[in-house]
């Protein structure tokens, strides 16, 4: 294969539909030797190790991504770098980084949600119902039919004693999509769904 163009092209075919007997690994790592920066064989990689667990080498891949496409841009096109890297921070609990760089990935219109429901996230485990609440209320407005964001500005809403409002929210989450086992469980029901005849 003549270029790291390719190279990413297909490794990302074979990582998209999960090839049973190629990994698109050895296509990235390619594309590393031949150009150590390539922020796209790093952002591939970082995400592969994110999702193994192993968040010290994802962090590595998701830096040297970062640092390639902020060379000359601080505020590149795509913030899926940014994001992952600010999650996989956060499962190192490195909080006040991973909340900056969640801010930076939210610049790209596509990741500024699930960074925000990120930063909800953080917000309702660090105690702070006010600011999750706020965030929580106008990632609905922007994306109505995300429920996890939806559940968040209930838990956050009953925290803080608006009890009304929170259950304007989840009825209207249970009446989208009755099945959402969070919004379930947020209205005291059974978890154990119906079998079917």
């Amino acid at each position: 294969i003549a270029s790291n163009d390719e190279l990413h092209v297909v490794a990302t075919h074979l990582d998209q539909y999960r090839h049973a007997t190629r990994s698109p690994e050895p296509y990235w790592t390619e594309a590393l030797r031949r150009d150590p920066g390539d922020q796209r064989a790093h952002r591939s990689l970082g995400l592969r190790r994110y999702r193994a667990a192993d968040f010290e080498a994802a962090e590595v891949h998701l830096r040297a991504s970062v640092e390639r496409q902020s060379l000359l841009n601080s505020n590149p096109r795509d913030g899926e770098a940014h994001y992952l890297l600010g999650l996989t921070l956060i499962r190192q609990a490195r909080l006040p980084e991973a909340r900056a760089l969640l801010g930076r990935a939210g610049w790209d219109g596509h990741w500024w949600a699930p960074a925000q429901l990120a930063l909800v996230r953080l917000d309702l485990a660090a105690g702070d119902d006010e600011s999750a609440v706020e965030r929580a209320v106008a990632l609905v407005e922007a994306v109505p039919q995300l429920n996890a964001a939806r559940n968040a500005a209930v838990v956050g809403l009953r925290r803080l004693g608006r009890d009304a409002e929170a259950q304007v929210i989840l009825d209207q989450t249970r009446a989208a999509d009755p099945l959402d086992v969070w919004a379930r469980y947020l209205a005291g029901a059974s978890l154990e769904l119906d079998p079917v005849t």
